[in-house]
């Protein structure tokens, strides 16, 4: 019996394995985009608040807002 088979069936079991890695670049600590992929979820959620919600949604809301003695016989009056 000869080799070749049994090298062809290895090599069909590894390649599989082999594809499957790759080479990553580590992250730079000094970079803010690479650096806030390391951020957790809750983190990165806080960041974005701070960032984008309060300068836009509290303006918003402030203007939008009504005052709470107009709405509520207006809301009683129609159930």
């Amino acid at each position: 019996m000869t080799r070749t088979p049994l090298l062809a069936a290895c090599l069909l079991m590894i390649l599989p394995i082999v594809a499957g890695c790759k080479i990553v670049k580590n992250p730079d600590p000094n970079d803010l985009a690479q650096s806030s992929a390391q951020m957790s979820d809750a983190e990165r959620m806080a960041a974005l608040a701070q960032e984008v919600y309060k300068p836009k949604l509290l303006p918003y809301m402030d203007e939008k807002a009504k005052d709470i003695t107009a709405i509520l016989p207006a809301i009683a009056s129609d159930p």
